[in-house]
């Protein structure tokens, strides 16, 4: 038996089988958005001028790669301070958030933490990786 997937404009509500999946990126974060014919025509009429002033880039491999090396360093920081992360897999995004203020303080002072727990704790002022 064959399947029919049945896609709905996020912004019309609109269900269709042309409602396709856009995805773009403004500031460094990336969106997704299901789209109707109708629907995208309007996003490219009101994104138009900008694309038009803007150049095109191919995929951004190596941004992937720097995130990936950004998560291995969170990794390293957070268990250093004795955060419960693993060695492999997505790390929370608390976490994330925490290593990108300490980076972004320029690696001084700890991050605010809605919780305790870590207090105390390697309350030194750069990042230091575990010993093995």
């Amino acid at each position: 038996m064959a399947k029919k997937i049945l896609l709905i404009d996020d912004l019309s509500g609109e269900e269709s089988e042309s409602v396709q999946t856009v995805a773009w990126m403004f500031n460094g974060a990336y969106y997704e958005i299901e789209l109707s014919e109708k629907s995208v025509e309007q996003f490219e009429k009101a994104l138009g001028r900008f694309i038009k002033a803007s150049r095109e880039i191919r995929r951004i491999t190596a941004a992937a790669k720097g995130d990936a090396t950004d998560a291995e360093k969170a990794r390293q920081w957070a268990k250093a301070r004795g955060m419960d992360v693993g060695d492999r897999g997505r790390l929370p995004a608390e976490i994330l958030d925490q290593y990108k203020e300490f980076v972004k303080n320029g690696g001084k002072g700890e991050p605010s933490s809605d919780s305790d727990e870590n207090s105390g704790e390697n309350s030194g002022d750069t990042p230091e990786t575990p010993n093995s």
